[in-house]
């Protein structure tokens, strides 16, 4: 009965046996190089020790059929799982922008405060107060002002450098919150301006302001979820991981030959807790 309602059928590539068809349950196969030969031979006629096998002519192969994990059955949970696994499905996720509103308004907020690069909406000296409270510093932990390893986010050398910020994160920021829901989404963007914040303070001269250190995590984000889960179209996925990687050479060499003080240990801190978020964390379910 169970194989009629579609909850339970013998599984279809082992036939119910649940032993590797490849090599019959042996856990050897022929080796495809070869084709069991050992050796391979060149279009001008040399012939060699096949590089797959090492001329041993079989490779290592499952016992079990790895369709049913040597169940011999495909449930229907099971049957869900690998499609879980194998379907691309971030269109089923709809953008959201709670943390990605309230992330930007309070940046925004802080910058025309405390602004560099033009007189504030506040009298002397609060700005510069403001901007000494939330910068981070090389004593750091001498005072245990820990807070500052996250408030540099909140920082930014001018309006040019608050509004490319801004404008990845408005853009970046609300499918992935979308696919992550909004707390998960805060804990990254807040784990990954950590991240960089501790690298930026461990080896730059002077660490960086900015929240481009959470933002490489938000970008950084989207290859884990596209590698581990398969929710992100890999091809997007693949361009953003090439843009970021672009962006820390590039950065290297910029601050390396010509001496411009880019914060690339903060966006490499910051890149790398993102991967990490979502390629080990839980699959996530939306919101």
């Amino acid at each position: 009965m169970a194989e009629h309602n579609g909850m339970e059928r013998p599984c279809p590539r082992c036939e119910g046996s649940g032993r590797c068809v490849d090599c019959s349950g042996t856990g050897q196969a022929t080796c495809p190089g070869c084709q069991g030969q050992g050796s391979r031979t060149s279009p001008r006629g040399m012939e060699s020790t096949c590089r797959i096998c090492n001329g041993l002519k079989t490779i290592a192969c499952p016992v079990q059929c790895p369709s049913c994990n040597g169940t011999g059955r495909i449930s229907a949970s099971f049957q869900k799982e690998i499609q879980q696994k194998y379907t691309v499905s971030f269109s089923n996720y709809s953008p959201l922008a709670h943390a990605v509103t309230g992330l930007t308004a309070l940046t925004v907020a802080v910058y025309l405060l405390a602004p560099p690069d033009f007189s504030s909406l506040l009298p002397q000296p609060l700005p510069t107060l403001i901007w000494s409270a939330l910068r981070n510093h090389a004593n750091v932990l001498d005072t245990f002002e820990l807070w500052r390893f996250l408030t540099p986010v909140l920082l930014h050398a001018g309006w040019w450098h608050l509004l490319a910020n801004m404008y990845f994160l408005v853009n970046m920021g609300p499918p992935l919150e979308g696919i992550l829901g909004t707390r998960r989404f805060l804990a990254l963007y807040i784990l990954a301006a950590l991240g960089g914040n501790i690298l930026s303070w461990a080896f730059n001269p002077v660490p960086g302001v900015g929240a481009s250190t959470a933002l490489f995590g938000v970008g950084a984000a989207y290859v884990g979820l596209s590698w581990r889960w398969r929710l992100v179209e890999e091809a997007g996925a693949r361009r953003i991981g090439i843009v970021l990687g672009l962006l820390l050479v590039l950065g290297f060499a910029l601050s390396d030959v010509l001496g411009i003080p880019l914060d690339n240990w903060g966006h490499l801190g910051g890149g790398l807790v993102g991967l990490a978020f979502t390629a080990l964390g839980p699959r996530p379910r939306g919101h």
